[in-house]
């Protein structure tokens, strides 16, 4: 799962001055997914 946040990270840095907004949704989107697994194996 961290390979993949990174894999979303390095992505969106490569694509950010075409189509910031979407991208900045996905990370926003991929962020909080992210946070609610972890908090949900606690």
């Amino acid at each position: 799962m961290f390979l993949v946040h990174e894999l979303a990270k390095q992505q969106i840095g490569q694509q950010e001055h075409k189509s910031w907004p979407i991208k900045g949704s996905i990370a926003v989107f991929l962020g909080l997914a992210y946070v609610a697994l972890m908090l949900s194996h606690i």
